[in-house]
């Protein structure tokens, strides 16, 4: 069983990964307003693109909350308030990151293919989201503690816990591409080029 300073480095480990979706959303929402094709006189672009910009900016504070009391209050130390805190702050920032992610869906498609197809569009990337970020989280802890009560993995080599953190820094390698890559590509709609 892992104790509580690695608990608390993966828990602000993952917070880090969020963090660097969440500064390819910022990006994008910041860049789409300056783009050719977005339409400044369009009210549900306009209210979109800000709640985007509001709900990313919201994000990067909660995801930014959790380390600065870890490195100021508690002076690095690994407390149980913290690790409770970037848990709570993790799942917080998940929602309002779903939020800016379909305002930015929403502005994209708008543009491209009108109003009704972009607001269905944002509805289903707002839900695919909360359904993979929350209820399948929620659905692999509780598969996960029935799982340890009935037996223990083994594994001479590594335990679970190190196979765990080598699955988790090869998917933060993985991740930065990914979601620069989800940025260019909901960017390439709203330029002049892509309409000629």
């Amino acid at each position: 069983m892992p104790n509580s300073d690695s608990l608390l480095k993966i828990s602000l480990d993952e917070l880090r990964m969020q963090m660097l979706g969440t500064q390819i959303a910022f990006g994008f929402q910041l860049q789409s307003l300056f783009q050719e094709r977005f339409a400044v006189g369009d009210g549900l672009l306009r209210a979109a693109a800000l709640s985007g910009m509001i709900a990313i900016i919201l994000t990067l504070g909660l995801l930014i909350a959790a380390p600065a009391i870890h490195r100021i209050a508690d002076g690095g130390q690994a407390a149980r308030r913290t690790l409770d805190l970037t848990s709570s702050l993790a799942r917080w920032a998940l929602v309002t990151l779903a939020m800016g992610l379909a305002c930015a869906v929403l502005v994209t498609v708008a543009t491209q293919y009108g109003p009704h197809a972009g607001i269905v569009a944002a509805l289903v990337a707002a839900s695919a989201s909360v359904l993979a970020w929350q209820c399948w989280g929620i659905f692999l802890r509780r598969g996960t503690q029935q799982s340890t009560r009935s037996k223990a993995m083994q594994d001479p080599h590594a335990s679970v816990h190190e196979r765990i953190d080598y699955m988790l820094t090869e998917s933060r390698v993985m991740l930065p591409g990914a979601q620069a890559l989800l940025g260019f590509q909901l960017l390439v709609p709203l330029t002049k080029a892509f309409e000629t």
